[in-house]
C-alpha cells in the first residue's frame, strides 16, 4: 500500500476517495524513480540499490494488483510480471545459498538493460493510460454540461447517473472510506451484475449543484451515502474501457 490508498482506506480521506489517476502517477513516479543504474554491476550492488529494487518490486506489484484486467494495460501487466522474478533474483543476491549465488553471478551484463527496457514499456503503456484517465476526466471537471441528455428516471424516487460522472476525488464525493475487503468484492462481480439496481441494498446518493453548474442540465456533484464501492468499481471500468460513458446506473434519492 502506498501513500495515496493509506490515506483513504484508513479514513483519513474523507471527502476525498482514493483516486484512480494519483494512484497510477504514483506507480509511475516510483519506477522512474528506482530505475537501475545500468552503470553498476548486479555484483556490485549496495543496500540502497537493493532498496530501490525492492521498491520498484512494490511498485510493479502494485500495478499488477489493481490493473490486471485492465486491456489498456494489457502489456504493461505483461511486462511486469516478467520482470518481477528477475528483479526478485538480483535483489536476493548475497542472500542465497552458495549453488544460487552461482546463477546470480552467471546473469549477463546486459541483465539491468534488458530490466530497464521491459520498465520501459511498462512507463511508455501506463503514461499513455494515465493521459486516457485525464483527458476523460477533464470531461466533467467543470460545469454540467455533459448531463444535458441524461435522461430523468419514471420513478421520481430514484436518478440515474452516466458512467462517465464517476470521477472520484473530483465530483463525486463519498460519506465513506473504501475497503479492501469490499474492494475485492467488487471487482469479482459481473458489470450486469453491478448495475442492477438492488431493490435491498440500492445505491443512495444526492446531486448538489456546483458553482460552475447551471439550471439547463443537472447537478454535477454527486454524494453518496451507499454503494460506494459499487461506484468506484464501475467507475474503474469506464476508465480501463470496459463500459460505454453513457451507461446509466440507477440510484435511490437520498
Amino acid at each position: 500500500m502506498f501513500i495515496v490508498q493509506k490515506a483513504f482506506i484508513n479514513g483519513q480521506g474523507k471527502g476525498r476517495m482514493l483516486l484512480i489517476l494519483e494512484t497510477m502517477q504514483e506507480i509511475e513516479q516510483g519506477i522512474i524513480t528506482n530505475l537501475l543504474d545500468e552503470s553498476v554491476s548486479i555484483q556490485a550492488l549496495d543496500k540502497a540499490k537493493k532498496r530501490q529494487i525492492k521498491n520498484l518490486i512494490l511498485f510493479l506489484e502494485l500495478l499488477v494488483e489493481e490493473e490486471a484486467d485492465n486491456p489498456l494495460l494489457e502489456h504493461a501487466v505483461i511486462s511486469a510480471k516478467e520482470v518481477i522474478p528477475l528483479l526478485q533474483k538480483i535483489e536476493s543476491y548475497g542472500k542465497w545459498e552458495k549453488k544460487w549465488q552461482a546463477v546470480i553471478e552467471r546473469l549477463p551484463e546486459k541483465t539491468t538493460k534488458q530490466v530497464n527496457g521491459q520498465l520501459e514499456h511498462v512507463l511508455i503503456q501506463l503514461g499513455a493510460w494515465i493521459d486516457h484517465v485525464k483527458q476523460l476526466s477533464s470531461q466533467v471537471s467543470h460545469g454540467n454540461k455533459h448531463l444535458q441528455e441524461l435522461p430523468m428516471h419514471k420513478n421520481q424516487e430514484r436518478f440515474y447517473i452516466f458512467a462517465k460522472e464517476l470521477v472520484f476525488g473530483e465530483n463525486v464525493i463519498s460519506k465513506h472510506p473504501l475497503t479492501e475487503v469490499q474492494r475485492e468484492i467488487q471487482k469479482r462481480r459481473s458489470t450486469k451484475d453491478l448495475l442492477q439496481f438492488d431493490e435491498k441494498d440500492p445505491i443512495k446518493a444526492r446531486r448538489v449543484f456546483r458553482k460552475e453548474d447551471t439550471g439547463e442540465a443537472p447537478a454535477s456533484q454527486i454524494y453518496i451515502l451507499e454503494g460506494h464501492h459499487r461506484l468506484f468499481e464501475l467507475s474503474r471500468r469506464y476508465f480501463q474501457g470496459r463500459i460505454a460513458s453513457d451507461t446509466l446506473i440507477e440510484a435511490l434519492k437520498d
